[in-house]
């Protein structure tokens, strides 16, 4: 995938040094983008939905061709980097933001990825789109009307009454209403997924196939509510062992398979893997004859037989759902955004996931 790379730069308000080299990789090539603006925000929840002018941004920058302003110093803490990118057509094509830390003294890069937008939006009613920038409509002579047939520049194609470049453009990609998925752009007319997502087309769009349970190793390659999806591989849940049948059975807990698939407790209940009288252990309750932790047992979330989807996970006695969190292999990670905001490691295993609630 070609990238306009857009060089703005920062510094801490306490830095003595380099400060911060934050660098916007554009899609769609070096000549897509005309503008580019960098703010920062005090969350990205001041660019809900993307595209959107920001919220009282605490700096803002633009960069114009080969010449780019700073952003200038910014306190210590965490905020919100959000970007914008318009083309020569004065089309707001793509937007992204992601959350970083400013240090005291802190210096490095910050790289932003725009993703292009399903809808791109053009000048406001009563401006005109005149070298690039929107201005009142009596101050150009381009109207902002939809081009005739026939009069694009070279290289772009005329699709519902607006120019647009059909090797990158996520909403008209490789042809006229050709749309990408959610988290794919448009590269040399074909839609990509960033990283080691996989493209699943439609409404799916780009997942993670290593740990989404809904699309496990391949698009349509679903986990049962017992499994989790472990390296592209739908495997039981951390802590359920594979019994008779395939089945993911609790040994720890199962009183017909207590510790293992073939011990029984006569009579007894299974806490723990053991066979252990008539009592739970202290934090844990009776359910069907086992013993178990209403509060973070998949199986039994909040009550006994009160399971959690494939896609979700037990936290303080309630189902959450999760997101797989992109590229990273541990927290803490840019890529849990929104509603989703939270990293948390999967309970049993090693890898992160993005929650929206706090971890248990």
């Amino acid at each position: 995938m070609k990238s306009a790379l857009v060089l703005i730069t920062m510094a801490s308000a306490a830095c003595d040094g380099d400060g911060y080299r934050v660098i916007v990789h554009v899609p769609g090539g070096p000549d897509r983008a005309s503008r580019v603006e960098v703010s920062v925000l005090r969350s990205c929840g001041d660019a809900d939905p993307l595209g959107v002018e920001p919220i009282d941004p605490v700096r803002i920058a633009h960069a114009d061709g080969e010449t780019s302003e700073p952003l200038g110093p910014v306190a210590p803490g965490r905020y919100g980097l959000y970007g914008r990118a318009w083309d020569e057509q004065c089309s707001l094509f793509a937007a992204a933001c992601a959350p970083f830390d400013v240090e005291t003294g802190g210096e490095g890069t910050i790289e932003l990825f725009p993703s292009t937008l399903a809808d791109p939006a053009g000048c406001d009613a009563g401006y005109a789109c005149t070298s690039g920038s929107c201005t009142p409509a009596d101050a150009g002579t381009d109207s902002g009307a939809p081009p005739e047939a026939g009069t694009c520049p070279n290289g772009l194609d005329e699709c519902s009454g607006a120019c647009v470049d059909t090797l990158s453009d996520a909403a008209n990609c490789g042809g006229c209403g050709i749309r990408c998925g959610p988290g794919a752009i448009c590269g040399d007319a074909r839609c990509l997924c960033p990283g080691e997502k996989l493209d699943c087309g439609g409404q799916i769009g780009c997942v993670d196939a290593e740990h989404d349970p809904r699309h496990c190793g391949g698009c349509d390659d679903e986990c049962a509510a017992r499994e989790y999806c472990d390296g592209g591989t739908c495997a039981c849940r951390p802590g359920l062992t594979r019994c008779a049948l395939g089945f993911c059975t609790a040994t720890a807990s199962d009183p017909r398979r207590c510790g293992a698939c073939d011990t029984s407790c006569a009579g007894e209940v299974c806490d723990l893997g053991d066979c252990a009288g008539f009592f739970c252990g202290i934090g844990r309750s009776e359910c069907l004859g086992g013993c178990v932790d209403f509060q973070s047992d998949p199986l039994h979330c909040g009550g006994c037989g009160d399971f959690c989807a494939a896609d979700e996970i037990c936290v303080a006695g309630r189902c959450e759902p999760y997101g797989p969190a992109g590229d990273c292999d541990a927290c803490p990670c840019d890529d849990c955004t929104g509603d989703y905001e939270r990293c948390c490691t999967y309970p049993g295993a090693s890898f992160p996931i993005c929650l929206a609630v706090a971890c248990g």
